[in-house]
């Protein structure tokens, strides 16, 4: 509980509270087990210090169940465009079903992480009608790919430590009264993530988030391996963009970890580290978990009205 009360008083200062924070939502059921095992042994101070726990947890945890309220009426003019972002979780992830299941989702651009040469195989060719334009870096853990309906004028790869990799590409949307969508697709590794700010990881990905150049759309899309109370999350929303599930989603959104998929264990989705964050020129209008792609992740989509 003292580590809980120093990430919310000085968040992304201590590692061991920035951790901490992102399961926060658990500690109701965790808590709530100890308080009914000390009452069973009859320890009534280890019964009291869990149900504050419980409370505690309760309180500081409610807005990760409560469902935002419906998200400000969207400018009439501008274009939608749905972004899908997804894990493939490298060797977990069956590319031809991935493929399969990727054409249902009507989405303008794909943005993959963990992607290896056994994705590009088996995906490339059957989504090239859909995704005519195609960025793939197949490097296994590191490796990623964006695929798009527009094409894809840019595209830059970078290389950090703590195993951090970011392709940035930019896509100009063909409809009429759009503008370009400067993509950032990252996961960050766990280390990165959970040390929070100052970590090599992050810093990298705090360059990329605010270089967005004038008349274009920045958005950060992948695997952050955090929650929306992490550091690094918290730290991007302070630097002007915001999570488009938190602005147009619907329940918790969890999308890791996929049920007997994740090292088999046997863990239904309970945490939210997959995002899709969206700088100034675009609004989110909807967002949403998408369906089950074969991985150990669930996909993340939003739909991003976009234009003057």
């Amino acid at each position: 509980m003292a580590l809980l009360a120093v990430d919310l008083a000085w968040p992304g200062r201590l590692w061991p509270a920035t951790l901490l924070s992102n399961v926060r939502h658990l500690l109701v059921p965790l808590f709530a087990a100890l308080a009914i095992d000390a009452a069973v042994r009859r320890r009534p101070r280890r019964a009291v210090a869990a149900a504050a726990g419980v409370l505690l947890g309760a309180v500081t945890a409610a807005p990760w169940f409560r469902s935002p309220p419906a998200p400000p009426a969207a400018a009439a003019s501008g274009v939608d465009l749905r972004i899908v972002t997804i894990n493939l979780g490298d060797r977990v992830a069956d590319g031809t079903l991935a493929a399969r299941e990727l054409l249902g989702l009507d989405a303008d651009v794909v943005v993959m992480q963990e992607v290896g040469a056994h994705h590009r195989a088996a995906m490339e060719a059957p989504l090239r009608d859909a995704f005519p334009h195609q960025a793939w870096r197949p490097l296994g853990l590191s490796g990623k790919a964006v695929l798009s309906r527009h094409p894809i004028d840019q595209e830059r790869w970078s290389e950090f430590p703590a195993r951090v990799t970011i392709q940035e590409v930019r896509v100009l949307p063909e409809t009429p009264g759009a503008v370009p969508l400067r993509i950032v697709n990252v996961k960050l590794s766990a280390m990165a993530a959970w040390t929070g700010l100052g970590s090599a990881g992050f810093d990298a990905l705090e360059e990329f988030a605010v270089d967005a150049a004038e008349g274009e759309v920045r958005v950060v899309a992948g695997d952050l391996n955090t929650s929306p109370w992490g550091a690094v999350v918290r730290r991007l929303e302070a630097l002007g963009l915001r999570s488009s599930y938190s602005i147009a989603g619907r329940g918790p959104g969890h999308t890791f970890p996929v049920l007997g998929r994740y090292h088999r264990l046997p863990i239904p989705p309970s945490v939210r580290i997959d995002y899709v964050l969206v700088g100034a020129g675009a609004r989110p209008v909807a967002a949403a978990v998408g369906p089950d792609l074969g991985g150990d992740h669930l996909p993340m989509t939003a739909t991003l009205r976009v234009g003057p």
